[in-house]
Parts: structure tokens; C-alpha cells; sequence
């Protein structure tokens, strides 16, 4: 879910001058890279996650992103989710010996995730989704950060495809080329969004296995639930530099879904069970943090009184309502509260007129 304290929306910084690519023929250079590279023993291998759905005609842009490092991973694992579109074999056909190929059942992209990591041979995990691609030069300046002990996760700028207006982390104020969050939780609970998301992550893998890798549950806010938790074990950092491109698909997939009030009810749920667990958790956190998640868990939890309203659900909206109001908000998150509590269905009825007006879906 874009926007509030999750990873989308906002922008970027400059692009560094990528590293030359090699053009030895693809099936030659497949091979030398399945096989890894040479690097300094105190180095860390990386191995790469990319879980895929249905990607056929799209997966190959994303494969060959990797495998076109000028600083290559040690391992490109990808994991076909149940596709029923002929993605393995597309994957067989085109790479062959360059990746692992794991297939399983349909069981979401958590599930894909997690049995990748679990699969994975080296230290180091990085993701990438089915329909994104990385820069050439993505791990070559993101692999140094994790030279640093004590750094859990590194995190890079990112574009939307076309390399149209960046769209990362131009709204973030970030000097240098990689800034190190000492203390992660402040800028995770940025009410504006920490803009980090899961296409540009550099993680250590015991340290993801040690948080309990991506919550199969969840199908949205999966993501935010694991980073949230790596925030509590170490320090991440941020590159500067847009070395992830995102595809535009994926905003036009979210806009045209099908049931799309059933998505916001999903991840009003999802993200307030995210933020209530980090909340708790971050009694001993200064308190400008405890109030920063307080305001975002208040915002989730007022979503979700008033999706329950609409639905007629009054005994969840009051419900909702007063969890929000135990958290004293301010501003629209308390008015909305209040009416909830006090006269769920008038709200319901206002909200529908106002979506109405706006011209947007209503449930």
C-alpha cells in the first residue's frame, strides 16, 4: 500500500555513471555467472530472489537485469509461484544453467519469497520482483555497504519505468551517496512514507530468518511487516543513486483490480497489525518514534473503523473507533473516530456520498 508509513509514492537522485557491461553473447555469460566470480574472501556472496506469477512474456526483462550486473551475484534463484502461463519454461528455454529454477504450488509471493531465501547459498539476499529491473551497476555500489557489521539492510533509490520523474527518495533530503540510518525506526515511521521497497533491498539473510522472513498471511504490507522488524536488529542504509527501475504495470494492475475495496479492507488490516506489533514493541524508543507509530497505527485503525462502517459492520467500526481514540489522534483520524463511534451509519452514509462525488468505486 502506497503512501502512509509504507515504501511508495515520493522520488530520487542523481544517476551515478554505470559500470561497462560486458557483450560476450548471452549464453556464454550465463554460464560464467552461474558459476559466480572471484571476490575477496571477507566478502559477502549475494544471492538473488525473484519470485514470479504468470510472467511469461515479462520475467526474461527482469533475469537478464541481474545477470547483466557489472558486479554479478553469486546465485540468481527464481521461483515460478504456480504459474499456469508457461513461465518455467520460458525460464528453462532462455537461461538454462544461469539460475536455479524452483518450482512450487500457488501459494503467494511471500510463500515464493521465503522458499528462496530458504534455498538461498550465500550471506547476502537481494529481491527482485517479476516485472522490475535493476541498473547495471545496482549491486557493484549497493555490495560495499554490507561491509559494515552492524548494517541489517541496504536499501537504493529507485525510478518508475521510462525514466520518467524519479520517484524514490527526492522528498527525503539525503546528502551523500549512501546515508546510514543509525537509528531506523524515525525514519520508518515517517507519516509520509520511508519510501523503501522491496526490489531495492540488500539484506542479511540470517538476520531475515532470525524476524521470521515475509508473513504468509499477509498478502499486502508482507513487506513492511519484515522491515519494521529488521529496524529493531540493526542500522539500514540508503543509496542514493536510482539504480532500481519499477514498472509502470504494477500501478495500472492496483488501479483495475477487480475488487479493490476488498484490497484497502486487506491492508487497513494488514498494516494495523504491522504498526500495533511495532508500537508495542517500541516502548523503549524515544518518544517523538513512540508517537510517530501511535499516529500511523491511529491512521489504520480509523480506516478500518470506517471500511466497517460502509460494510454495516457497527459493532467493528465502534470497535475500531475507540482502539483510535485510545491513541489520541488529531485532526481527520479523531473526527472520523468520533463518528464512528457515535452514529456508524451516518458515517457510512456520508463516506459513500463523498466517494460518489469524487467519482470513485464505492462498496
Amino acid at each position: 500500500m502506497g503512501g502512509v508509513g509504507a515504501g511508495g509514492g515520493g522520488p530520487d537522485r542523481p544517476r551515478g555513471a554505470p559500470g561497462r557491461a560486458r557483450r560476450t553473447g548471452r549464453r556464454r555469460r550465463a554460464r560464467r555467472r552461474s558459476r559466480g566470480v572471484m571476490m575477496d574472501r571477507t566478502t559477502p556472496g549475494v544471492s538473488v530472489v525473484i519470485p514470479t506469477y504468470n510472467r511469461a512474456r515479462r520475467v526474461a526483462r527482469a533475469v537478464r537485469s541481474v545477470l547483466e550486473q557489472t558486479r554479478p551475484a553469486e546465485e540468481v534463484i527464481v521461483v515460478d509461484d504456480g504459474s499456469t502461463d508457461g513461465t518455467a519454461g520460458a525460464i528453462r528455454r532462455e537461461f538454462a544453467d544461469a539460475v536455479r529454477l524452483i518450482e512450487r504450488p500457488n501459494a503467494g509471493p511471500s510463500a515464493a519469497r521465503n522458499t528462496g531465501v530458504r534455498a538461498a547459498r550465500h550471506d547476502l539476499i537481494a529481491f527482485l520482483d517479476s516485472d522490475d529491473a535493476w541498473r547495471p551497476d545496482k549491486l557493484e555500489r549497493q555490495r560495499p555497504v554490507m561491509d559494515d557489521p552492524g548494517v541489517v539492510l541496504a536499501a537504493t533509490n529507485w525510478v518508475g519505468g521510462g525514466d520518467r520523474p524519479p520517484l524514490g527518495f527526492a522528498d527525503l533530503s539525503l546528502e551523500g551517496e549512501v546515508v546510514v540510518l543509525e537509528a531506523p525506526l524515525r525514519h520508518l515511521s515517517r507519516f509520509s512514507g520511508h519510501r523503501i521497497v522491496l526490489p531495492t533491498w540488500l539484506v542479511r539473510r540470517d538476520a531475515l530468518l532470525a524476524v521470521g522472513g515475509f508473513d504468509e498471511r499477509l498478502r499486502v504490507g508482507e513487506d513492511n511487516r519484515a522491515l519494521f522488524r529488521l529496524g529493531f536488529e540493526g542500522k539500514i542504509a540508503l543509496v542514493t543513486a536510482p539504480l532500481t527501475v519499477l514498472s509502470d504495470e504494477r500501478d495500472a494492475v492496483q488501479l483495475t483490480r477487480a475488487d479493490e475495496v476488498d484490497h484497502r479492507r486487506a491492508a487497513a488490516a494488514a498494516m494495523a497489525e504491522v504498526f500495533a506489533e511495532v508500537y508495542t514493541r517500541a516502548a523503549d524508543e524515544p518518544k517523538d518514534v513512540q508517537a510517530a507509530l501511535a499516529r500511523l497505527l491511529a491512521y489504520y485503525l480509523r480506516a478500518q473503523s470506517e471500511l466497517a462502517a460502509v460494510d454495516g459492520r457497527a459493532w467493528l467500526a465502534r470497535r475500531r473507533a475507540l482502539e483510535t481514540l485510545a491513541l489520541r489522534p488529531r485532526g481527520r483520524d479523531a473526527a472520523i473516530a468520533l463518528a464512528a463511534l457515535a452514529a456508524p451509519g451516518l458515517l457510512a452514509r456520508r463516506t459513500r456520498r463523498k466517494h460518489a462525488h469524487n467519482g470513485a468505486r464505492t462498496p
